[in-house]
């Protein structure tokens, strides 16, 4: 299993990965002058993953 945090939610992220004795990695985020968004997620996922993610002003980043 492996704990995927967002920039905004890494300091949960890493609490719950610790908690879970999992490892975490962080999902990189570029936001383009357009609106658009870029994410870099890790290159191989194992098949349980989990998401970590603010749900506040969801679309501000």
């Amino acid at each position: 299993m492996l704990v995927l945090g967002f920039p905004e939610y890494l300091p949960q992220a890493q609490r719950l990965a610790s908690e879970l004795n999992v490892e975490l990695q962080q999902v990189y985020l570029h936001q383009f002058p357009d609106g658009e968004s870029l994410l870099r997620l890790p290159v191989e996922l194992p098949e349980h993953i989990v998401i970590c993610r603010s749900l506040n002003q969801p679309q501000t980043s």
